[in-house]
């Protein structure tokens, strides 16, 4: 009984050995296809993030730009349509304080999205993006 469970432990092992070296050879020959597409999804994910936070900064300098045109005339003069409902200070409007800080938020937003240059570096030096990826997979 015991010898039939050693000849039975014995090819449980062999088995699970010949399994480890298939799926080794397996995935070294599929790692470098594998590496090909973690790159080129890592880095239009990036070029994704980047040119919405392009689109986003742009559009937030547009849009600032507009507000101001509507409060305020080309010398820098509140705008007579809004003589009588805002203050003769216009900083301290609360409808100026409130779209002044949508703006900055908007923007900080957008700055954020466009920060994401990862697909440069994936691009200009993509073995330093490989170490430093499999850096932080490491640990």
């Amino acid at each position: 009984m015991n010898e039939e469970l050693q000849k039975a432990l014995a090819d449980v092992i062999n088995k699970a050995s010949s399994g480890i070296d298939t799926a080794s050879d397996f995935i070294m020959a599929e790692l470098p296809e594998v590496v090909q597409q973690a790159m080129t999804w890592y880095m239009v994910e990036s070029l994704i993030y980047f040119t919405i936070g392009v689109i986003m900064t742009l559009s937030s300098y547009k849009v600032i730009k507009y507000q101001r045109s509507l409060f305020y005339d080309d010398e820098g003069n509140l705008a007579p349509w809004c003589k009588g409902y805002m203050s003769t200070s216009a900083e301290y409007d609360i409808s100026v304080v409130g779209i002044t800080i949508l703006d900055i938020v908007a923007s900080v937003v957008a700055i954020c999205f466009a920060s994401n240059i990862t697909w440069l570096k994936i691009w200009i030096a993509p073995k330093l993006w490989l170490i430093e990826y499999a850096a932080k997979l490491a640990g």
